[in-house]
């Protein structure tokens, strides 16, 4: 490690340490994009982990959710509580009907806060400098039977939660731009009604790329879209089977490419139908 490289991790130490002084524990959270367009619904999964770790405290816990727009505007925040060893569906639905919006697409971010019994006792028992993060389960359905679930795939950047203000700026992940990024999945053009890539953006500040449709094996352009996306804002960028048509020559599969991911690991969700079938969602 060089010597300006460990200096800086020197410094970060001693920041956290100034500026969380009671030893309290910091949270960092996870995000997911929602859908609520074209018959399309999603639904947080969240679970009580601190219970499974920490069997014999018998508290609940507060799932803290907080909702963006596309735009990456705040709509604001609901809570739930969660009994030890339980799990709750969260349809989105209800949380946009509960704070007043509209919104089809956007994003939610989820911090489960262990309260104090669970907090005290993890920091007992875990490292110094140990930190918790609420990773959580997103799901996608429609009346037609269609069902996906996608793990989380990036965290929410920008803020620790658990430490005060201060303590939120020293210990929130630090982020950069992922690099050029191509998807390994090849998706037939056959019967191909439409694919959806919903790309998120995870920082804290707005970013712009340029996310690409391609033929395959001749990287034909398809679809081609280049946006700035806001900060933990959300896009949509689609391929409908005359968009096919309008390439030229036989299209048999086709791929993804994005020119710059907003994060390291913010791979976009994919959504794929066939004729009348069902959807199926993967990401990257």
């Amino acid at each position: 490690m060089s010597t300006s490289r460990s200096l800086a991790r020197r410094g970060i130490v001693v920041a956290r340490r100034l500026s969380n002084p009671g030893g309290r524990l910091p949270r960092r959270a996870y995000a997911h994009c929602f859908i609520e367009e074209d018959g399309v619904h999603s639904r947080l999964h969240l679970h009580h982990f601190y219970s499974m770790f920490l069997p014999d405290v018998t508290e609940p816990v507060d799932a803290h959710v907080r909702v963006f727009d596309a735009g990456g505007r705040v709509l604001g925040d609901v809570s739930r509580q969660l009994a030890p060893f339980t799990s709750l569906t969260l349809p989105v639905a209800g949380v946009l009907a509960e704070l007043g919006s509209t919104a089809t697409l956007g994003t939610v971010a989820v911090d489960v806060d262990p309260g104090e019994a669970y907090a005290k006792r993890l920091v007992e028992s875990g490292p110094d400098g140990a930190m918790t993060q609420s990773p959580f389960w997103m799901g996608y359905y429609d009346a037609g039977g269609s069902v996906a679930y996608v793990h989380s795939i990036d965290q929410y950047y920008g803020e620790a939660f658990g430490v005060g203000r201060l303590g939120s700026l020293t210990f929130r992940s630090r982020w950069h731009r992922g690099g050029p990024w191509t998807s390994k999945r090849l998706i037939d053009a056959q019967d191909l009604r439409r694919v959806d890539a919903y790309l998120v953006n995870h920082s804290p500040a707005a970013g712009r790329t340029t996310i690409r449709w391609v033929t395959h094996p001749d990287s034909r352009t398809v679809v081609e879209r280049t946006a700035s996306v806001p900060a933990h804002g959300a896009i949509r960028v689609s391929v409908a089977a005359g968009d096919l048509v309008a390439a030229g020559g036989a299209v048999q599969k086709i791929r993804l490419e994005v020119d710059g991911l907003l994060t390291e690991n913010g791979k976009p969700y994919v959504m794929v139908r066939y004729g009348e079938g069902p959807f199926s969602l993967h990401h990257g």
